[in-house]
């Protein structure tokens, strides 16, 4: 479970935030934490589950007070393990907490109103509920959450102003360099700090540098791309690794016995490699951002900055 992070989308800004929760993690290594493994197509998407997911569990304690029995936020929208949800039995109207129960598995959680009903699915637990208490929010996560929903409103007006799409699945990038390739656009706070434009902006260094594969009969392949001025020296130190390391495969294969097997094969792949090793096929091609683009990252890293210093204000509150 995302507790960790303070995006809107992660279940600490849910939990902790919104539902005033209270996350406990039980970890119980009477247990395995083994992934299955199953050899058969249909099941391989079961290989990322565990063989006993009870070994991790993530216990979050809400307030019931916190949450109206009306409304978007209501509980009693939720469906209890105990069995049917609040507004539908008059004697959860008084329970003061409520439980939401997550395994390794990340499957999704499921609520309970009374900790024996945990108890009988995880025996474990019996003798700790005590333990599972309410505890006040820390004012600076409660501002730290409420600074990043102001950060998402407005990294979303600036994706609308250059008519970008929030962050549609499969929808075509928006920018493209004078090369035809792709650049990068932001829908995360976290992209702003980690995406590669962001030193070579800074430095006004609006282009980067592709090292390209040609050969005659052949489409190009971009073996790398690097941004700023020093993409330019990046380029060739990869164009030295990646000749060395055609050569060190070249060699290997022609000396391997398996490979006289088939003298016609053995030629054509040797052939192949000799144009690997040749630097007459390959360029360094430098590719110009378009002016918008500029402008889009001078608004992204301008809110940015502010974000990351109140951020920093907060932690030092």
């Amino acid at each position: 479970m995302g507790i960790s992070s303070y995006t809107d989308t992660a279940s600490y800004g849910r939990h902790i935030i919104k539902e005033k929760g209270t996350p406990y993690f039980i970890f119980n290594r009477n247990f395995s934490n083994k992934r299955t493994s199953n050899d058969k197509p249909m099941l391989l998407l079961l290989n990322k589950l565990f063989e006993s997911p009870e070994h991790l569990l993530v216990i979050i304690v809400h307030d019931a007070s916190e949450r109206p029995l009306d409304g978007k936020d209501a509980i009693n929208f939720l469906t209890f393990e105990d069995g049917g949800r609040i507004n539908t039995d008059e004697k959860y109207r008084s329970v003061k907490k409520f439980y939401s129960v997550a395994d390794a598995n990340n499957l999704g959680e499921k609520y309970y109103v009374y900790f024996d009903n945990i108890v009988k699915k995880y025996p474990f637990l019996r003798g700790l509920e005590n333990i599972f208490r309410v505890e006040k929010l820390d004012e600076k996560d409660v501002k730290y959450y409420q600074l990043n929903d102001l950060g998402k409103k407005e990294l979303k007006k600036i994706n609308e102003k250059y008519a970008l799409p929030q962050n549609i699945i499969g929808a075509a990038p928006e920018y493209y360099d004078s090369c035809d390739d792709y650049l990068p656009v932001f829908f995360e706070l976290d992209d702003i700090t980690s995406r590669p434009v962001r030193d070579p902006f800074i430095k006004g260094e609006y282009y980067k540098y592709m090292l390209i594969y040609r050969s005659e009969g052949e489409s190009d392949t971009v073996i790398s791309r690097h941004f700023g001025r020093v993409g330019y020296d990046k380029c060739v130190e990869d164009l030295k690794e990646y000749i060395e390391k055609n050569r060190k495969e070249y060699n290997t294969f022609k000396n391997s016995p398996a490979s006289d097997k088939n003298s016609e094969v053995k030629n054509n792949m040797l052939k192949r490699w000799d144009k690997y090793m040749d630097h007459e096929n390959y360029r360094i091609k430098r590719c110009n951002w378009p002016e918008e683009y500029v402008s889009y990252l001078k608004d992204i890293y301008t809110m940015g900055s502010k974000f990351l210093y109140q951020k920093w204000l907060i932690g030092n509150s």
